[in-house]
């Protein structure tokens, strides 16, 4: 890998987090943007690294998810306990075990060996 390829991915990383700090903290109406910018330009490194139809797939998923999650919380703004409720469930606590899981199986097995019982 080349030297610029060790720092794209930290470098992205810091940039985005200080967006986002940035938003939250001087225009808060803009953090649905950022986030979603920092989505898609996660997603597009990861494919860069490893571009796999499976891959593309969950991260299209993801991305549908990401849209239905911001679209419900803006929709439910007016009522912030409901608002809040949506976000956290629907943003936070269902995709805890269910992206991890979406994104291992986007990867090959690895072929058996004799001591897992392979020929």
């Amino acid at each position: 890998m080349a030297k610029n390829g060790k720092i794209a991915i930290p470098g992205t990383a810091i940039f985005l987090a200080g967006g986002y700090l940035t938003a939250a903290i001087v225009l808060p109406v803009l953090l649905p943007v950022v986030a979603c910018a920092a989505a898609l330009t996660a997603c597009a490194l990861v494919l860069t690294r490893r571009a796999h139809p499976r891959l593309v797939r969950v991260l299209q998923a993801v991305a549908l998810w990401l849209g239905a999650g911001f679209a419900g919380a803006w929709m439910l703004g007016a009522h912030p306990l409901a608002g809040l409720a949506w976000a956290l469930t629907a943003l936070f606590l269902l995709p805890l075990p269910i992206i991890p899981w979406l994104y291992a199986r986007t990867h090959a097995l690895p072929p058996p060996t004799l001591e897992d019982g392979g020929p």
